[in-house]
């Protein structure tokens, strides 16, 4: 069985949660928009 591994870059996005929901203790995340994106994990800070 083959198994795909990403390579995680030093990268960072900001979210906004469009549709959220609790499930107990839990909020779930129905759907994300990305606002930004940022190359380097610094700037992002």
């Amino acid at each position: 069985m083959a198994v795909y591994t990403p390579t995680l870059s030093p990268s960072m996005a900001l979210l906004e949660a469009l549709k959220a929901h609790s499930e107990g203790r839990k909020s779930v995340l129905d759907q994300l928009a990305v606002l930004e994106t940022y190359t380097d994990s610094t700037t992002a800070l």
